[in-house]
């Protein structure tokens, strides 16, 4: 289940092995200086590095019917925890681990928004924390809500082959100094907020022309998030949706 571990997946998401896109530069200095790949690569790999964060991210139109409206994700090395809101109402908590998950969402989520959705059931399974275990074949309902926490699609522009990247102007996100890094691939602009001092974190993402909409991604709180814990009481999904 190395799809919630940042250290692994985020690694494969931005490693450096793979050829670097082609670049443009502008006249900057110091970290902000460096060619825009160069700035992308140390960007990447800061964020990588880090043992747990805080992603934050909201979606405009044009957002799909039903997609995600916007998300609050606190990432660690261990486990994942976070709230998702959906276009229509759907809300599902949720606790991402390797072996058991846990999922808590209003009817709404597990009538329309759930992974199928689940409307004979919906009432059963609605506002309580159900548990589900990687070996049984209920865990497709983790499955959305784990790519969704595992930052891989926020940040696979870092080795994506093809792309132009150019560097923009130096700007203030959250209190910090960043240097902005545009990014077009296959019709869809990134940009990443990089902070020039300091650890060189990826501070913000914004995304136009994405399948899912447009979407915007604060991360902050790196390495000072606890291990989200499994919650109590939690009932197992298996038997009700057997019923």
């Amino acid at each position: 289940m190395s799809a919630i571990v940042l250290s692994s997946l985020l690694f494969a998401a931005c490693s450096s092995s793979a050829p670097p896109p082609s670049t443009t530069t502008t006249s900057l200095t110091g970290f902000a200086g460096q060619d825009a790949a160069a700035i992308l690569s140390q960007g990447c790999a800061a964020t990588l590095a880090s043992t747990s964060l805080v992603n934050d991210a909201t979606f405009r139109a044009p957002a799909q019917v039903g997609g995600v409206k916007s998300m609050h994700w606190i990432l660690s090395t261990a486990a994942n925890k976070g709230t998702v809101t959906y276009q229509g109402g759907g809300i599902v908590q949720s606790v991402i681990q390797p072996v058991v998950s846990f999922l808590k969402g209003n009817q709404k989520y597990w009538t329309t928004n759930a992974t199928p959705p689940q409307a004979t059931t919906a009432s059963a399974l609605a506002n309580k924390w159900v548990s589900l275990n990687a070996s049984s074949g209920n865990w497709k309902q983790a499955s959305a809500l784990i790519q969704l926490s595992s930052l891989q699609g926020l940040l696979s522009n870092c080795t994506a082959q093809g792309t132009t990247i150019t560097k923009g102007a130096t700007a203030t996100v959250a209190g910090n100094d960043v240097i902005t890094i545009k990014i077009v691939n296959a019709g869809v602009t990134q940009l990443f907020s990089i902070q020039t001092s300091g650890k060189h974190y990826i501070v913000k993402s914004t995304t136009t022309g994405g399948t899912s909409g447009n979407e915007t991604a604060l991360l902050s709180g790196f390495n000072a998030q606890k291990t989200p814990s499994a919650p109590t009481p939690s009932t197992s999904i298996d038997p009700i949706l057997a019923s």
